[in-house]
């Protein structure tokens, strides 16, 4: 499939990639490739019908359409082709262990035949566990800074990439809660499927933490890498999404009660730890032609099976030799790791401990109490490769005084939309490659982090990418807790569902429109703004607060169209005023660096420029706009003033702001005007504070040029 949105792109074959005996792209010689070679190894399609296997196939290409065709965002071609082969990029390729694994699952334990209806069922809630692993994988390479996956680059070293990558996952992890309203939402079992998923998604990221942490607290120390700590990370970081979760969605299917099954839990915990020993064996000893991935766990410092294995069978002179070996990229060092562990026999060891563990699961098998269930894991197994704005607006739109609980439930929700925010500029700084962050630095550029009074000197870096997911799960975590009792919870979890796909949505939108309008502004037009800020920023920030307090009060949100229109064009007149101060603030103000002309961001003030500009100040806009060159960031600033855009900007906003006032005075109700009314004033008074301030302290372009002379000293 040619795609138009990177010319790069063209010489990148995407057909090989589902195609599990295509070679793999080259890996240079100074990365040790070690991989899984079996010769028990076997997949689901040994067992599986070839026409299950093309159905499951076909509910893919079903889903896919429908997401890209979903009226909640408006995709766009360029956006369209960019989310469909990114999609098929990381969601395909892997041997749909999981996702079959539901509609085995159940196959096994109903005791009739399938309804095609039921195996359609079954077969989205497998993609849908397809989709989560994709999107941590995604997350999970750009964290590990691996390589390859599935016998490809990485979805982030592709060119043109980068840490778009970041958002590309988000987006991933955004579409399953849409796909289970699209085919759950009249369902008995559906708030139980969107609390497993959000309990499952919890424990994942939070395995994933401990097992980045443990990474950098143990640098050169490898006291903490036993195997109580090797199990903990497993048991959250891949048994429960990997096994757990197929199994849980087929029992929820026929009725359920997950609690009713802590024994069959524990089970597949367990199976999940033999899953990664075996994994971790194949990451060192096995063959790159079947594992389809360099092996990077020694490279990585990973906290792995025979790293911990090694730990306790070594003397201390060994420990002493493979602390200064273990965790470094150097080629040599890790042949002498691998060196340890054949002199430790940990080959024999791994034999002879995977053939125990085996036995010992059978056993753990045959002690559940139901026939079916036991049937269910002894086939997994088989097929493991053995060897504060809600506060404000329900008191505005609540005619009496709220009461202690009400205002406690609606700060909760405020509090949400915090932790909402607070994720997605975690990743918004890391793709942005910014530098501060409301006055301080970004999360992922701190240079040390104190943990129970020790210091590691190690970056956070990307380990950032999985601490924005730990802020994004914790989300239905906090909405489970405080309101699965009332009777607007399934329509929270949509409403922030729904608002979390059109952010992350636009968020690619804008980051592709920067690269796809390299030197190249034709795109940075006022309608592609107004579409960017709508989805990226006008949901989250006015129209959530407001829905969310709508729900509180027992309204129908499609009973508010007219306000939803009027808050998104709320919320691009919050975001030009964003966009002016980005250039012309004071970041002691604003507490950040502005760097929207650094980035080559689409803002208010290069798509306005763009419309006043004749075809030489174009020429120059496009030369320098986009560049961290502090003398080319300093031209745009001249241009920009030279179109007297200081002066267009404050004519546009007074306009803007009474055609605003006018608008909500059009609702129907009353109380609604009131809250809207407040929240423009919340704008406007910033706006007026950013105003004073500019008067006092000067532009930023009094800034970058001190800054560029500053530089011209130190040259």
């Amino acid at each position: 499939v040619a795609y138009s949105l990177y010319s790069k792109w063209a010489s990148v074959d995407t057909s090989s990639h589902l195609n599990p005996t295509s070679t793999g792209p080259f890996v240079p010689k100074k990365f040790v490739v070690r991989c899984h070679t079996n010769s028990n190894y076997s997949s689901l399609s040994t067992t599986m019908s070839s026409d299950l296997k093309s159905n499951f196939m076909q509910v893919y290409d079903s889903i896919k359409f429908d997401l890209l065709h979903d009226p909640s965002f408006e995709f766009d071609d360029d956006s369209s082709q960019w989310v469909e082969r990114m999609i098929d990029y990381n969601v395909l390729g892997g041997k749909m262990i999981r996702g079959l694994g539901v509609v085995e699952s159940y196959q096994l334990l109903k005791t009739e035949k399938l309804t095609d209806d039921e195996i359609f069922l079954a077969s989205v809630l497998g993609w849908c566990i397809e989709w989560l692993q994709a999107y941590l994988l995604v997350h999970d390479d750009i964290i590990d800074d691996s390589y390859t996956r599935r016998g490809h680059s990485c979805w982030f070293r592709l060119p043109e990439v980068g840490m778009v990558a970041v958002n590309d996952g988000l987006i991933l992890r955004s579409q399953i809660p849409m796909i289970l309203k699209n085919h759950f939402n009249k369902k008995a079992y559906y708030v139980n499927l969107l609390d497993l998923f959000s309990e499952v998604e919890f424990k994942t990221i939070s395995g994933q933490m401990i097992d980045a942490t443990t990474k950098l607290v143990g640098e050169k120390n490898l006291s903490k890498y036993s195997m109580s700590t090797y199990h903990r990370i497993v048991q959250y970081k891949s048994s429960y999404y990997s096994l757990y979760l197929p199994v849980a969605c087929a029992l929820l299917m026929l009725g359920e009660n997950l609690d009713d099954h802590v024994q069959m839990n524990d089970v597949l915990v367990e199976m999940g730890i033999y899953g990664q020993m075996q994994n971790d064996y194949h990451d060192t000893f096995g063959d790159p032609n079947e594992v389809c991935k360099v092996g990077s766990d020694i490279e990585n410092s990973t906290c792995s099976w025979l790293i911990a294995k090694a730990l306790q069978l070594a003397n201390e002179e060994q420990k002493k030799l493979l602390c200064e070996n273990y965790g470094t990229k150097d080629p040599a060092r890790v042949a002498k790791v691998i060196d340890f562990y054949h002199a430790l026999n940990l080959k024999g060891v791994y034999e002879d401990f995977e053939n125990k563990t085996h036995k010992e699961l059978i056993k753990s098998i045959e002690t559940l109490p139901s026939k079916r269930i036991q049937e269910v894991l002894k086939s997994l197994l088989g097929k493991m490769i053995r060897g504060l704005g809600v506060v404000e607006s329900y008191q505005l739109l609540k005619t009496e005084k709220l009461t202690d609980d009400e205002i406690f439930l609606a700060s909760v929700l405020g509090w949400c939309i915090e932790w909402l925010q607070a994720y997605l500029l975690v990743h918004d700084d890391i793709i942005d490659d910014s530098y501060t962050r409301r006055g301080h630095s970004c999360w992922f550029r701190l240079p040390e982090v104190r943990i129970l009074m020790h210091t590691r000197v190690e970056d956070v870096g990307m380990v950032a990418v999985n601490d924005g997911l730990i802020l994004r799960s914790q989300i239905p975590m906090i909405l489970k807790k405080h309101f699965n009792k009332k009777a607007y919870y399934v329509n929270l979890l949509d409403l922030f569902s729904k608002v979390e796909f059109q952010t992350i949505s636009c968020q690619m939108i804008d980051a592709t429109t920067n690269l796809v309008g390299e030197k190249n502004l034709s795109k940075y037009s006022t309608f592609t703004y107004h579409r960017i800020v709508q989805y990226k920023s006008s949901y989250y920030s006015l129209y959530l607060p407001v829905a969310c307090a709508l729900l509180m009060l027992g309204e129908n949100l499609d009973d508010h169209v007219q306000m939803n229109d009027v808050l998104v064009e709320m919320g691009i007149y919050g975001q030009m005023q964003n966009d002016y101060h980005d250039t012309f603030g004071d970041p002691n103000e604003v507490c950040k660096v502005g760097s929207d002309i650094e980035n080559s961001t689409c803002s208010w003030l290069i798509a306005k420029a763009l419309q006043l500009a004749n075809k030489e100040q174009k020429k120059l806009l496009c030369e320098n706009y986009g560049t961290k060159d502090p003398a080319r960031v300093a031209k745009v600033i001249e241009l920009y003033d030279a179109l007297n855009l200081k002066g267009v900007y404050e004519d546009f906003e007074n306009k803007t702001h009474k055609e605003l006032i006018k608008s909500i005075e059009t609702l129907p109700s009353k109380r609604i005007q009131e809250v809207l009314k407040s929240l423009l004033g919340a704008k406007r008074g910033a706006f007026a504070t950013e105003k004073a301030n500019n008067q006092r302290e000067g532009s930023r372009l009094s800034r970058t040029l001190v800054k560029l002379d500053s530089q011209s000293e130190a040259l």
